[in-house]
């Protein structure tokens, strides 16, 4: 099975992707959506890490946070980024939503191309993989470490093991074949976008 994970960043960082086939994973990075498209041409699961939709007031009234991420809280103890309304993400005179806005560009350029061709798409945390692969919700602090060592015991054969971009990217792959295998669970809804991690180690 072949699978892609990609971690997004600002307009200036771009994507970082991973693709796994086997054992192996390749990691790759690139600036436009169009060219992580021409990428995982021949992918057909591909798991994102940015928001696949905005906070509906309809659903989350204060338009700061999406049900998804609420439910990862009170499910799982697991704190994610919060996705406000769209709107209020534009009116936000810093650029911290800068990377949901290029997470929505590669999300539109992915659903254009699955009109074309089969292709499963999902959203996922890598911070909520690790936890689910633990089995149990850990701190953040030691990212790096923790999410290189989880890599390892995965059995993958990482390039640039020691970048967290290209480590977040490769465990959004694995999600993409747990999703594949019916073995995720997901948060959320569909009007706002579910979020989607591997089934809770025991």
């Amino acid at each position: 099975m072949k699978a892609a994970g990609i971690d997004v960043g600002a307009w200036e960082k771009g994507f970082h992707i991973v693709i796994v086939e086997g054992s192996r994973a390749q990691c790759f990075h690139r600036r436009t959506p169009r060219e992580v498209l021409f990428l995982c041409n021949s992918t057909n699961v591909v798991a994102i890490d940015a928001p696949c939709g905005w906070a509906c007031k309809s659903i989350s009234p204060t338009g700061r946070s999406r049900q998804a991420e609420r439910d990862l809280k009170s499910q799982r103890g697991i704190q994610s980024f919060y996705t406000p309304t769209r709107s209020q993400a534009l009116n936000n005179k810093k650029s911290f939503y800068d990377w949901m806005f290029n997470g929505e560009r590669i999300w539109r350029a992915f659903h254009e191309e699955s009109r074309r061709r089969p292709l499963h798409l999902l959203e996922t945390f890598p911070h909520g993989i690790a936890c689910a692969l633990r089995g149990q919700t850990i701190p953040a602090k030691n990212k790096r470490r923790d999410r290189s060592q989880l890599i390892k015991k995965l059995g993958y054969r990482l390039e640039h093991s020691h970048k967290i971009d290209y480590l977040d990217a490769a465990l959004c792959a694995h999600a993409a074949i747990c999703f594949a295998q019916g073995r995720t669970e997901e948060f959320g809804n569909p009007t706002e976008g579910k979020i989607f991690l591997p089934k809770w180690s025991q």
